[in-house]
């Protein structure tokens, strides 16, 4: 049974991770064709930025909570 849902959290996950990532894209391609160019640039920036700013900070999190 543990592997069942082993097998779902690794597909949900990877699958969620290429959805998350079609979209960031899409969204870019939109703003590169349309010469959105400063856009472009501020929406890659951002999101790069404060995805790793929030890793960064559920990681230090969830090590002081679970030690």
């Amino acid at each position: 049974m543990q592997g069942s849902y082993l097998k779902y959290f690794i597909i949900t996950g990877f699958l969620g991770a290429l959805t998350t990532f079609s979209a960031f894209s899409l969204d870019n391609m939109g703003l590169l064709r349309l010469g959105e160019y400063k856009m472009l640039a501020i929406n890659i920036i951002l999101n790069v930025v404060l995805t790793l700013l929030f890793v960064s900070l559920g990681y230090t999190l969830s090590k002081k909570v679970f030690g």
